[in-house]
């Protein structure tokens, strides 16, 4: 979304892009000094990473990403990763780098694919997008234009207050306002689908021929029970006899 500014007409979308914008690259920035202090080398200075290529999605950059999967929790690690020298394939997330291995920290290096002065350009140039959405939808206000006010309720957010409803609630309320559910007797939903039925039965039938199964092989293996019995009982008597 936020290589994608033009398709924003929304003040409150842009706005939650801005506030998950500055999380992620606090938390990002904030990681990096962690990790760096602590020893982890910085090897962005040597190594030259290709670009995220946020407007393409081919095989190839598919590919790309699964090989920077977090070891960990598999998200891919998508401005910046952790790996070590004992491996040439795995890396991890900032957050979860100490479950990697156990080397020393000095043996780890950060490898970086969006530089701090390139994640605060983006998130600069979105805060001043949605500055200029939030004017416009001030001067449609001040003209009477209701059509800011409707879109922004439909966007989950109070003109006089804050946001109430997820995006999209109000339109799905005003489509589904009237409609009915049918719960009769004669209703599809109180009933299983033809197909549904025969399966039912289909169960059910075969339940009753391995009951029936059973009960014979129970009852045959009583027979033999009894069978073996008299005949060691003959077996005794004769023996007795003589």
């Amino acid at each position: 979304m936020a290589n994608h500014l033009e398709d924003q007409r929304s003040y409150h979308t842009c706005k939650l892009l801005v506030e998950e914008l500055k999380r992620v690259i606090d938390e990002e920035l904030r990681l990096r000094n962690k990790l760096m202090e602590e020893g982890v080398r910085d090897v962005s200075k040597f190594v030259k990473l290709p670009q995220n290529k946020v407007d393409q999605l081919d095989e190839d950059s598919a590919d790309y990403d699964d090989k920077r999967l977090c070891h960990s929790c598999k998200h891919i690690c998508f401005f910046s990763c952790v790996a070590c020298e004992c491996s040439k394939s795995k890396v991890s997330c900032l957050r979860h780098s100490h479950y990697m291995c156990r080397c020393a920290v000095e043996n780890r290096y950060l490898m970086v694919w969006s530089t701090d002065e390139e994640m605060k350009r983006v998130y600069e140039r979105v805060k001043t997008f949605a500055e200029e959405l939030r004017e416009k939808q001030d001067e449609k206000k001040k003209k009477g234009d209701e059509s800011s006010s409707e879109e922004d309720m439909e966007e989950g957010q109070s003109v006089d207050g804050p946001e109430t409803q997820a995006p999209g609630s109000s339109e799905d309320l005003k489509r589904h306002k009237n409609y009915k559910v049918d719960l009769s007797e004669s209703s599809p939903l109180c009933s299983l689908p033809r197909n549904g039925q025969k399966v039912l039965m289909d169960l059910m039938n075969f339940a009753k021929r391995k009951k029936s199964e059973v009960a014979e092989l129970v009852n045959d293996s009583m027979e033999k029970k009894l069978k073996a019995k008299d005949s060691e009982e003959n077996s005794i008597r004769l023996v007795n006899e003589e």
